[in-house]
């Protein structure tokens, strides 16, 4: 055998390519994403019914009208549930929360511009909403579960 080095470089190439095809199949199982329009905010997040950690908002960009946009992201492991609570610094803000599983929303709530809970006669107030209801998800890991409803 006369290129032996030959064989080693093949060997190597092959060995480079399976390792780089093999971490680039990484996708994250769960992504947390947060959009926040015109005020930031913050919150927590408990997984499997045990505190997880907490957010805040990072200031993405400013867009032509002079009006801020936040931005949070996180990817998770995988899990049988999740509870997202998350908290307008005011108001005005707008909030978009959403679950992503494997590239698919499996689970998102929004909240819009100035919604209010309730009006004050007497003092002419209105009571504005400033936390978003809380983002559930439950693993659907499950399938006998569902055969089970259905008889």
């Amino acid at each position: 055998m006369r290129h032996p080095h030959i064989i080693i470089i093949f060997l190597l190439q092959l060995f480079v390519i399976t390792v780089f095809t093999t971490c680039g199949d990484d996708i994250p199982r769960y992504l947390l994403t947060i959009d926040g329009y015109k005020a930031n905010f913050s919150g927590y997040y408990y997984i499997d019914g045990s505190m997880a950690g907490h957010f805040e908002g990072v200031l993405e960009y400013t867009d032509n009208s002079g009006c801020n946009h936040y931005y949070y992201e996180i990817e998770l492991d995988d899990f049988n549930s999740i509870k997202v609570y998350t908290f307008k610094s005011d108001s005005s803000c707008s909030l978009s929360v959403t679950l992503w599983h494997e590239d698919e929303e499996v689970a998102s709530v929004t909240s819009g511009e100035n919604e209010y809970e309730s009006y004050d006669e007497d003092t002419g107030t209105y009571n504005y909403v400033t936390a978003l209801d809380p983002l559930y998800y439950e693993s659907a890991d499950d399938e006998e579960d569902s055969d089970d409803d259905d008889s």
